[in-house]
């Protein structure tokens, strides 16, 4: 149980910005880490369902609604994942080798591309926070977005080829069960799957399906582009999973009055 906790310490003082206690990154307390970070998706989407309670409570206007809510996941995770989808925005948009390419996710400096898209991946949930605004019945949903995306990043990690044997991503998917815990996540995605269904129907399968697709793409751009894995190229996923995510919500909200 001790190793057990250690590890969700790990996972959220990696994945989030959130007060943790101080646990050593040993084999032991990596073994299960990557396995919480949905974990870590779902308290982060209860923060945000607590924000669109006070939200509503106050009646605040859908610019302030949709700006709060795209900033809020920002401040809980400390932007680790928007670093990941700068980098490798500018490493993808130099159409370079694999090793060239691993070189510029590893640069700390923000380029032109990077400076063009993370601004325009905000305001496109940003827009389609204004969209569910006027759509409570569609928050939920919404909000499940936030698990799937680190669901299947956590897979990925787990077992998609990894383009260095040093990197986050290895290091975190070394010491760890593979096969136990990628079986226990595409579980858990089902889980998720079945109820979004049953309970949106086809708007909320929608959603999971784009993720899935976008999880088949991270796999083949991964290796074609870099060799394999890395941690920058997660969390490119999981930014650019939760906007389709959102997008997809947002244009279906109407049919979820």
């Amino acid at each position: 149980m001790k190793d057990v906790l250690r590890a969700v310490a790990v996972a959220f003082s990696m994945y989030s910005a959130l007060p943790m206690p101080k646990a050593e990154w040993n084999e032991n307390n990596l073994r299960y880490a990557v396995a919480f970070l949905p974990l870590v998706g779902a308290v982060a989407a209860l923060a945000l369902y607590g924000l669109d309670a006070l939200l509503r409570l106050i009646a605040a206007g859908p610019l302030l609604y949709a700006a709060l809510l795209t900033v809020a996941p920002l401040l809980i995770t400390g932007g680790i994942h928007m670093d990941g989808f700068c980098d490798t925005l500018d490493a993808l948009s130099a159409h370079a080798e694999p090793e060239r390419a691993r070189a510029i996710l590893k640069d700390p400096r923000a380029g032109a591309f990077a400076a063009v898209g993370s601004p325009a991946l905000l305001l496109l949930q940003a827009g389609a926070w204004a969209e569910l605004s006027s759509h409570a019945a569609a928050l939920p949903l919404a909000l499940l977005g936030f698990v799937f995306s680190r669901a299947f990043a956590a897979i990925a990690v787990l077992v998609f080829p990894k383009a260095s044997e040093t990197g986050l991503a290895a290091r975190f998917s070394a010491p760890a069960p593979k096969k136990r815990l990628a079986g226990v996540l595409w579980a858990l995605a089902a889980l998720l799957f079945a109820g979004a269904t049953l309970v949106y129907g086809i708007p909320g399968a929608l959603a999971p399906l784009l993720a899935a697709a976008l999880l088949f793409y991270l796999r083949r751009m991964s290796e074609k582009r870099f060799g394999g894995l890395t941690g920058d190229l997660a969390g490119f996923y999981i930014c650019i999973c939760e906007t389709l995510w959102l997008l997809a919500v947002a244009v279906s909200a109407g049919a979820l009055r």
